[in-house]
């Protein structure tokens, strides 16, 4: 399977889902790409195979980097 979305935890009221992750205690293969959104930002220091995808600036652009 090439993508799969994980639900982790759940909390009333609001929560970044970088808290969420933490809390859950889920601890996910080292093996495993996570590939998550602005929400997960500091995941890299919980989990070494992560990214976060850089966004195009506001009327700028991306490196080919």
């Amino acid at each position: 399977m090439t993508g799969q979305i994980i639900c982790v935890h759940k909390a009333k009221g609001r929560v970044h889902d970088i808290e969420l992750y933490r809390q859950s205690k889920v601890r996910l293969n080292r093996f495993i790409l996570v590939i998550g959104d602005k929400g997960y930002q500091g995941i890299c220091n919980l989990h070494e195979n992560s990214l976060i995808p850089y966004k195009k600036p506001r009327g700028g652009q991306l490196t080919l980097e």
